[in-house]
């Protein structure tokens, strides 16, 4: 990728749209509330927008990747309200985001993070976005634990303790999402709490979940961006005492596409998939634990195995293209399996995995993950993907 110098005027606003990375050469910026040191590189992934806002006059060094984007604006994109909210946040703050897809949910958090941070208070982040999460792959819930430290992106914090959902929307199954984010919302430490949600939001189910959501959490704030509540999250928001903010989106919005998103989720499965190799296990080695969607009830993983090949054989999706000619339950000779997860004794995250299938003669599991240990119990879900990360089809309940 080249490399090119950038000059960037004091008060003006860089969009750096990624694949593309920024180092300071000289000068004051400041993204989200973080001010990178002098040498520092930022990095803008792909399909993400970073705002870079000189302080002073600054010289940047870019690195370029193929579709990158570059955008100045002038004056800081971050709204005034926003910055007015994060000089109210405290050290016992606990403040919930909701807003639908593409709203800035992540990017406040980031900033009431960061200004927290630097004005020496500990945060904890909990991200409840289990299709775009951040600290944590796709189809996942986590806590961050306490961090003390300013960032530029909350993809470069580690989850603490991390819960498997299985699904890439809380919609799938809106009871067992819930019963997740109480595990991570109970929680209370002497910090400042930051809750980051998903974009499911709306009358019906979307309502009755974000209301809970919100009765769990027992916020300081909550934070509504461009959504307004439906008649149970309202309720539930004046029943819980906390201060209801209405803010703007960012300045400058970037709406990404459905594939944008999923792109986005493949690239974070593979994250967390790095280093994974092919790990054949006897069945009776290991307790499984199938993700279902409400109403359903597999009493063996064979079967909930052979329910989702045969529903990936009928849809028109990747899947289906992969599995043409394919037979028995043993999916690891054409790189496909079901998002899976290994658990610890108390049923949090140890690592991202595939469930790659059954090898019938040997009676063993295919289990493709970065794990070494020895895997006492297995979390498998509805999301099927290649062993690359990309996402073949969602198993849905017909």
């Amino acid at each position: 990728m080249p490399d090119n110098r950038y000059s960037l005027n004091r008060g003006r606003t860089l969009l750096l749209g990624g694949p593309a990375s920024a180092r300071v050469i000289d000068g004051e910026v400041e993204v989200f509330g973080h001010r990178p040191r002098r040498g520092e590189t930022l990095i803008s992934r792909p399909w993400r927008v970073l705002p870079i806002h000189a302080l002073t006059d600054t010289e940047l060094e870019l690195s370029l990747g193929t579709g990158h984007s570059l955008g100045v604006v002038e004056g800081d994109t971050i709204p005034n309200s926003w910055h007015d909210l994060s000089e109210t946040i405290g050290m016992n703050s606990r403040v919930i985001v909701i807003g639908g897809v593409d709203s800035g949910k992540t990017s406040i958090v980031t900033l009431l993070h960061n200004r927290a941070v630097r004005r020496g208070l500990q945060t904890v982040i909990i991200d409840l976005d289990v299709g775009q999460s951040d600290i944590c792959p796709p189809t996942t819930m986590a806590n961050s634990g306490q961090y003390s430290k300013t960032t530029p992106s909350l993809h470069l914090i580690r989850p603490e303790k991390i819960y498997p959902f299985g699904y890439t929307s809380p919609s799938y199954n809106a009871k067992e999402a819930l019963d997740k984010a109480k595990t991570l919302l109970s929680e209370r430490r002497d910090s400042c709490v930051l809750i980051n949600t998903d974009g499911w939001v709306g009358e019906g189910a979307a309502d009755w979940y974000k209301a809970n959501l919100v009765k769990y959490a027992a916020p300081s704030h909550v934070v509504f961006l461009g959504a307004e509540p439906g008649p149970l999250l309202e309720e539930a928001v004046n029943n819980s005492g906390a201060e209801a903010v209405r803010l703007e989106p960012p300045k400058v919005v970037a709406p990404r596409s459905q594939e944008a998103r999923r792109l986005i989720r493949e690239m974070n499965y593979a994250r967390f998939l790095r280093g994974a190799s092919l790990r054949t296990i006897p069945l009776s080695w290991i307790s499984f634990k199938i993700l279902e969607q409400e109403g359903q009830n597999y009493p063996s993983i064979a079967e909930y195995l052979t329910e989702i090949i045969m529903d990936s054989e009928k849809c028109s999706c990747q899947a289906s293209k992969k599995l043409v000619g394919h037979e028995g339950l043993d999916l690891s000779d054409i790189g496909v399996g079901i998002v899976s997860y290994v658990l610890g004794s108390d049923d949090s995250v140890l690592s991202l995995a595939l469930f790659m299938g059954i090898d019938s003669k040997r009676q063993a599991a295919r289990i493709y993950t970065p794990f070494s240990d020895t895997i006492k119990k297995l979390a498998v879900g509805g999301v099927i993907l290649s062993s690359t990360g990309e996402e073949l089809h969602v198993y849905r309940q017909r």
